[in-house]
């Protein structure tokens, strides 16, 4: 197929040259020699002539690396015209040039709307008293295209017969598929190894009604335990003598699936939308609907009652549907009931005590006002029970350690159902997420910078703001990250702030209590954690093999092209990922607002954070201490390109990021550290007044985080680093930092090591060589006669208020 494509320019471009590289994909992956690049011209039109696409394929649009001045747009070829040759299509695009970052989800859309809009929710209470986590997702998202109302809306139900399903159109059950689900023909089902069900039943009971859950496990029904038509049976008799007989109907086997009504138009791909595709297995919309509140993406939290939904199928077989028009901000879609419940207002009723919660995936054609089909998400993604070996992974360390060993919180996907749909698979995933935030405060990272001042300042009084989310959200996501890594073997691809929250307890206040990370199924195998641990984990090593088998869907770190399937950049070396949180376009809004640039200076130090929060976690739990390797001096100068190219979001799929991450772990530990140290002071000392000097940041922070995911890299590659992992897994108390005179804040590694202890902070976890230990302040309030008795000094780290001492040898 041909088609054509002309791209508009929703601003005036900020650079010279207007520039963009194009990639068609099929099936998440790319198709060798369809790229290239063009310019767009004075009146915004950019057209791709005559490329060979199939329907289903995916155009990728990049706008070149510079700084302020990026977008990814996506074009899907619809697929009825396949078999058209002469088939045109000139779709318009409305593209905003703004800050860029790789794998931005459904609240940063590249069809942007050529609408101004603004906040029409004033979430005040919120912020001060309420704090319901759905009504900063909803309401007081940072962007008014993606705000709607957060209050209690409906979940739609439709059953279908599994018998049939099973059947696909044959007489008889076909075989079970051959990758790991439950079901065949028609239907897929998956779940976890590693997960105990008997916690899962009022889900199991709702969308799995014929499925039995025994020794925590669910089990597919018997196909020879039932019939589809009426059976005689003798049901009862008043007298012996009475031989009268009675029928009875007995019920064939049924799933439920959701439908998402509210946000899809007539227009949208998303399985469900038309039942008469399903009329082979007999689909039925039911009467009944659950409970459930809109997100910040396409996933919506659901109430789930203890008992079976009643499966009685509704008088109507089809479904009110919202309009197709975007960018309508008072549709009935997007505003919701007014005065229906928020989801905190719905927890305190008594008559839902006994309700379970999870996130609920579907395909959808819009959040809030924006249209989602340009970028697919309408469907569920193609490796969707793939993606769940992830979560498999977590549920089964967590089952050996106890959860209560873990700093962070992590939302696992525990249930996919699949359903063939014509020559492909769509359907659902659903997310654990405990009691939904009941009893504590959940504050999404992404409303930080529209939200987050005003609940510190009350959760708080008279806080530094910004302290307040670097000591409760930057650090502690750091260190989140360094778990994750440690213990799962994960790094995330595309870790924006939507998937984050900050747990707090509501009755106490304090600190925030954890970090919970979401979206785990979008990470990649680290493969230092998993060569050190799979020769003592057939858990690690099946997962191993498995996904390394897998060229569809498989993704395992490993050096190479600078491209993955799915549009993602190749990390090629551990990555953590600090400018797609904090230089993520939808979070540079409200106090960190790009109009603003001096503001944005909050997103480089949080970023720092970040990335020092990572280093404490490796250095307390994985015993690294900058001692590792000391071969070589402290003397060496900066990579090529070290300032340019080391940001992931902004230059990942290029060659020059692939040769800076060769050049980069091919340093003496010593050089690494000490560059470290020295990015860090810079970082600290920039605050931005322009778009190029955001930019600038941006690439500071991404080379910091570099070094220190390199040095961490190498680290884990040595023997002393997979002999450290190995002892974490086997429950064995991590050895504690030596220290090295190299990489210290305070003077970069310039000072000679002395016999000296060095010292490390116990709240940030900022580490100082022994020879600068003289240059630290003593606690506020010591006399003088105390000074030479104690060995306590203040933290040199700006906003810090945690005291150091001496790291034990």
């Amino acid at each position: 197929m041909k088609f054509k494509l002309t791209l508009k320019k929703r601003d005036e471009p900020t650079v010279e040259k207007d520039e963009v590289s194009w990639t068609l994909q099929r099936q998440g992956m790319a198709v060798k020699g369809a790229t290239g690049t063009g310019t767009v011209n004075a009146e915004g039109a950019f057209e791709f002539e005559e490329v060979q696409a199939k329907g289903g394929d995916t155009l990728l649009l990049d706008h070149p690396p510079s700084p302020g001045a990026q977008f990814r747009g996506r074009f899907v070829v619809p697929r009825d015209s396949e078999d058209d040759p002469s088939y045109v299509v000139t779709p318009t695009v409305e593209v905003r040039l703004a800050p860029h970052a790789q794998g931005q989800s459904n609240n940063a859309s590249s069809e942007a709307s050529p609408k101004k809009m603004v906040s029409i929710f004033d979430i005040q209470q919120n912020d001060e008293t309420d704090r319901d986590w759905l009504i900063w997702e909803t309401e007081g998202n940072s962007d008014p295209k993606y705000q709607r109302g957060g209050k209690e809306r409906k979940l739609g139900l439709y059953r279908l017969n599994y018998d049939l399903l099973r059947k696909d159109g044959q007489t008889s059950w076909q075989p079970e598929h051959d990758d790991g689900t439950s079901g065949g023909g028609a239907v897929k089902i998956a779940v976890l190894e590693q997960l105990d069900y008997d916690q899962h039943k009022a889900l199991l009971k709702t969308f799995l009604p014929c499925y039995s859950v025994e020794g925590g496990r669910p089990n597919e029904p018997d196909k020879f335990a039932f019939v589809a038509k009426p059976k005689t049976v003798i049901l009862s008799r008043a007298l012996t003598s009475d031989r009268t007989k009675n029928t009875v109907d007995v019920e064939p086997p049924f799933i439920v699936m959701p439908f998402n009504y509210d946000d899809n138009s007539p227009k949208s791909g998303a399985i469900g939308k038309n039942l008469g595709a399903f009329e082979k297995f007999d689909a039925k919309r039911l009467a009944a609907t659950l409970p459930r509140w809109a997100t910040a993406s396409r996933s919506t939290i659901t109430a789930f009652p203890p008992a079976k939904v009643d499966l009685s199928p509704d008088q109507d077989n089809t479904w009110k549907l919202r309009p197709d028009e975007a960018d309508n901000q008072k549709l009935p879609q997007v505003e919701g009931d007014v005065t229906a419940k928020t989801l905190m207002q719905h927890q305190a009723d008594d008559a839902n005590a006994a309700a379970k919660y999870y996130s609920v995936k579907t395909g959808v054609d819009y959040v809030a006002t924006q249209s989602q089909r340009v970028n697919g998400k309408d469907k569920l993604e193609a490796n969707s029970i793939h993606a769940m070996s992830r979560s498999n992974i977590i549920a089964g360390v967590q089952k050996k350690f106890g959860a209560q060993t873990f700093e962070a919180g992590y939302q696992i996907e525990i249930l996919s159902i699949l359903l063939r749909d014509g020559a492909e698979w769509d359907g659902i995933q659903i997310r654990e997420i405990g009691g939904a935030g009941e009893g504590e405060v959940w504050f999404p990272a992404l409303a930080i910078p529209s939200h987050g001042k005003a609940f510190a300042e009350t959760w708080e009084p008279k806080c530094d703001w910004v302290d307040f989310w670097t000591q409760n959200f930057a650090t502690p996501a750091g260190r989140a990250k360094a778990e994750m890594l440690a213990y799962f073997g994960l790094q995330h691809m595309t870790s924006n702030a939507q998937n984050f929250l900050s747990a707090f307890d509501r009755a106490g206040k304090g600190a925030a209590r954890r970090v919970i990370l979401r979206d785990i199924g979008d990470t990649i195998l680290n493969t230092c954690v998993f060569d050190a641990l799979k020769s003592g984990s057939t858990m690690f090593a099946s997962m191993l093999e498995k996904e390394l088998a897998d060229e569809k869907h498989g993704l395992v770190l490993t050096p190479g092209p600078p491209a993955l399937g799915g549009g993602y950049a190749n990390p090629q070396i551990t990555r953590i990922g600090t400018g797609i949180i904090f230089f993520f376009a939808p979070f540079l809004k409200g106090d960190l607002n790009l109009e603003d640039p001096a503001k944005t200076a909050i997103a480089g130090k949080w970023g720092l954070a970040h990335n020092e929060g990572f280093l404490a976690y490796m250095r307390e739990k994985v015993g690294y201490a900058e001692a590792w390797s000391s071969g070589g001096g402290v003397d060496g100068p900066e990579p090529d390109n070290l300032r340019t190219h080391a940001d992931l979001s902004r230059t990942g799929q290029t060659e020059e990021y692939a040769a800076l991450t060769r050049a980069v772990l091919a340093l003496p530990a010593p050089v690494r550290q000490r560059l470290i140290g020295e990015f860090k002071l810079e970082i600290e000392g920039v605050v931005p007044q322009s778009a190029n000097d955001i930019g600038k940041l941006q690439e500071l922070v991404g080379a910091h985080e570099l070094l220190v995911c390199a040095e961490i890299h190498c680290y884990l590659l040595s023997d002393e680093g997979k002999q450290a992992l190995r002892d974490l897994h086997a429950g064995k108390k991590p050895r504690q930092a030596t220290g090295a005179a190299v990489g210290c804040p305070l003077c970069s590694g310039v000072k000679p090591p002395t016999p000296v202890k060095s010292y490390a902070c116990k709240t940030c976890g900022t580490w100082v060589c022994a020879s600068c230990v003289p240059d630290l302040k003593f606690p506020r309030g010591t006399i003088e006669k105390m000074k030479a008795m104690t060995e306590e000094r203040m933290c040199c780290k700006q906003g810090c208020p945690g005291i150091m001492d001496p790291v034990k040898g």
